[in-house]
């Protein structure tokens, strides 16, 4: 199950791994890790369409793309209820349906991309 929160990116990687894995074991979603009705509807899916979750793999990371000094509190808000909040509320999700055992695999970058240089200025790459 791969999810992510447009329906573009599942459904692009689906078509990628149907070539190496039989159709019937790969299967894509969009949900909202910043809202845990979503993120339980996610996990609720999964575990009809295959009976158990055996891991969970969370490359989450949100950034407003902007530099620093442009970032708005709102902004800075998302960053948190996305890469921080969403994050925990997905793992915890995810381990309460691990009841027969199971992983987790957490990747996240807060901030990605904003760099402070030495000279005082920041920079985005």
């Amino acid at each position: 199950m791969i999810g992510d929160f447009n329906s573009v990116g599942p459904c692009e990687a689906v078509k990628d791994l149907v070539s190496e894995f039989p159709a019937d074991s790969v299967d894509g979603l969009d949900f909202d890790i910043g809202n845990e009705t979503s993120i339980k509807n996610a996990v609720n899916r999964m575990l009809h369409r295959y009976g158990r979750f055996d891991i969970l793999v969370n490359a989450t990371c949100y950034s407003a793309g902007k530099r620093v000094e442009e970032v708005t509190g709102e902004d800075f808000n998302k960053s948190i209820q996305v890469n921080i909040t969403g994050s925990f509320l997905l793992a915890r999700a995810a381990a309460q349906a691990m009841k027969h055992g199971g992983g987790i695999i957490m990747f996240s970058s807060f901030m990605t991309g904003q760099v402070l240089c030495i000279d005082g200025g920041i920079t985005s790459w």
